[in-house]
Formats: C-alpha cells, structure tokens, sequence
C-alpha cells in the first residue's frame, strides 16, 4: 500500500511536469497549432475551409517542375517532430530563403483546400485576372499558406534600398518609394516619387524594387500571399551583389552612408553598376542621345554621377513612430508598456519597434524604459 501511494504521488507529480491537453494549441494567433495538431485537423479543416495559425520552422523552399512556374510552389515546415509542405506562389514563386533574416519559431497562417484559396476583395482582379490565381496552387486537398510572420525583419536606417522577391506588408511607420526616371518631349527629363504607407492597407507588390523611408529602427515585415493590383511603372531595379550590367541605360546605385543620399554611377561605362548586395536597388536611366542623362540638373554639375535624393524624409513620417510607442500605433500606453516588458524577458514581439522604446536612447531597451514610458502615459 505504502509502494502504491509513493507511486500515485510520483506519477501526480510526473503529470504536472507533462504539457496537459488544456494548453495544447487551438490554432489562434495567440495560441498556436503544433504541426501534430495541425496534421490531426486535416478533415475539419477541410469541411470549415477556416484558416488557422501554427508554429513551425521554414526547413526548404520547394519549386514544382511544371513548366509554368507559377504552380506548385511551396516549401517544407518542421517543429523537430512533424512536418508539412504549405503553398504559395505570391511568397515562394521566386523567394530566396537566404533572403530571409529568420526561419525558426514562425508564425503561419493557413487553410487546407483544394486550388488557391478564394478571394473576395477587388485586389484579386489585377491584370491576370483570376484564372492566373486558380494556377497557383494543387487541385487537391494541400496546405495554402496566407501569412508568414517573424521571417523578416529589417534595420532601416532612414532609408534602405531594398528588394525581396516575395510580397509584404508595409509595417507602421515604415514608407515605400518607387524613383522613376523618365523623360519626354513635353516635359523633359524628370524624376518622381511614387510612394506608398501601412496606413493605405498596402501590399509590396512581388519583385518591385524601393526605398524603404522610416525612423532609424527594426521593422518585421509579414510575407503575404494577397492577389492585389500590381504596382506598375518606375525606373528602380534590383541586382545582384558584384558588378551588373543593362543594355542601353546608365544604372545609379542607391547610396545611404557618410551623409551621402541619393544615387550614385560607380561606373563611367554603360550600363555597369556595382552593388553589395542582392537586395540592394539602382537606378536605370536611358543612355539614348537627348533623353535622360543629356537634359537632366545632376547634383554634382557635368559629371552626371550623382542624383540627389529629392523624395519624401523620414522627418516626415516621424510622428508615426514617437518615444515610447514600442507597437508603432501612434499611441503610448499600457499595449506599449507589456510589448516592450516582453521584448525585455527574450520575447520577440510581432511588430516591436525597438528604437522607440529604448525612450533614453542608450541603445539598449530595459527598465529604465518601462518606468519612463509608465511616466509618459501617467503625465
């Protein structure tokens, strides 16, 4: 008797140390699937035709061997014990995962159907029309993938030339701006900013090349798989890290360092240009007689190597992003007090701006933060 009580008391305590039932996921953003959990949902999924959310690390991106690219591209999640294979063409059509400045722990939401998930918005009729959204994905039961959040997550300090060939959403606070270059017989030579903000509800259209304008800070982008009107127009491109070349223009590397902005030729030849990076952007202008470079006030006189950057400053939206408001919201309160508690304890909170909420400007987010932004919402 004396055993069997010393063993119901051991295995009492062995229960507590187990994860129960009540805490497994429900597949809310809050709370998660497994990818157990979510294997284990496949019918009912598939009767509600409701998306859910589950944790999973990104392990490859899979393309099809279709001849048409479009179709069949996804990529392979893993918790370490199960694994499932999710599609989206508008996130992997064209995705480098080295792109990416995460793969674990992430966030993703999705259903389980059959061709490419429905849409019910005006963003689905862009100039594809809907059988090109119908060509995505499998015609049988499969994993469609919606969002992708804490895969990328970028430093903008001020401004960033950035491109990634996948879309997302433009975090609060954070500006996109495509230069175009243009030139015609009634206007001249001109340059133009088209700009867009998270406060139009607007999506990155896949493989449009910007410059990212924002207060010195990280931002987390959310890879989208939104059918949305494309972004057309505009003279900014993406390359390659080492020398590139285009036929007929003359390309400007976007330059943000040593109080230079702006673009900039590094090279006296046609259509070469130098990058860093991958993600990097430059600028093409046509090197036609009497177009662009023959007609346009370039900053630094007859050398026609350096264009000013003219477009919208990061002062400008500087409001959107204040001391204090860590969830970039506009406001300072108690939502900003806990994300910023969180980021403290090793969290990573979706959507954290750091440098608002290092209120001292230390360089380092801790509780001396917490205390002034609790004096901030107290004043």
């Amino acid at each position: 008797m004396k055993h069997r009580k010393c063993l119901l008391q051991m295995t009492m305590f062995a229960g507590l140390l187990l994860p129960s039932a009540a805490l497994a996921g429900d597949g809310t953003k809050a709370s998660p699937y497994t990818v157990g959990e979510l294997l284990g949902q496949k019918d009912a999924l598939a009767a509600s035709g409701k998306e859910v959310w589950v944790k999973a690390d990104l392990k490859e991106i899979v393309k099809g061997e279709a001849a048409d690219e479009r179709y069949d591209c996804g990529a392979t999640f893993s918790d370490g014990k199960d694994s499932f294979k999710g599609y989206s063409y508008q996130i992997f059509g064209e995705l480098d995962i080295k792109s990416l400045t995460n793969t674990r722990d992430l966030l993703i939401l999705l259903s389980y159907q059959t061709g490419s998930r429905p849409f019910t918005s005006d963003t689905a009729y862009n100039e594809y029309g809907l059988k090109y959204a119908d060509s995505y994905e499998p015609d049988e039961l499969h994993f469609s993938i919606s969002e992708i959040h804490g895969a990328l997550s970028l430093y903008i300090n001020g401004y960033r030339g950035y491109h990634i060939s996948s879309q997302y959403y433009l975090p609060a606070g954070v500006v996109a701006v495509k230069t175009t270059a243009s030139y015609s017989m009634n206007s001249g030579a001109t340059m133009t900013y088209p700009e867009r903000t998270s406060a139009d509800g607007y999506v990155s259209a896949k493989n449009v090349c910007a410059i990212l304008v924002a207060k010195p800070g990280t931002y987390n982008f959310v890879l989208n798989s939104e059918i949305h009107t494309q972004w057309n127009g505009g003279a900014l491109q993406a390359g390659k890290s080492g020398e590139n070349t285009k036929k007929d223009s003359y390309l400007f590397r976007f330059v943000n360092s040593a109080g230079k902005l702006g673009f900039e030729r590094t090279s006296d030849e046609v259509g070469k240009v130098t990058l860093d990076a991958d993600d990097e952007v430059y600028l093409s202008v046509s090197s036609k007689p009497n177009h662009f470079m023959d007609n346009w006030t370039f900053s630094d006189g007859d050398t026609k190597k350096w264009i000013k950057w003219n477009g919208i400053r990061y002062e400008d939206i500087k409001s959107v992003t204040a001391a204090g408001d860590a969830n970039g919201d506009g406001k300072v309160n108690a939502a900003d007090i806990v994300m910023t508690v969180n980021f403290i304890l090793g969290n990573k909170p979706e959507g954290f701006i750091e440098t608002n909420a290092d209120v001292h400007s230390d360089g380092v987010v801790d509780a001396k933060d917490v205390v002034e932004i609790i004096g901030m919402i107290a004043r």
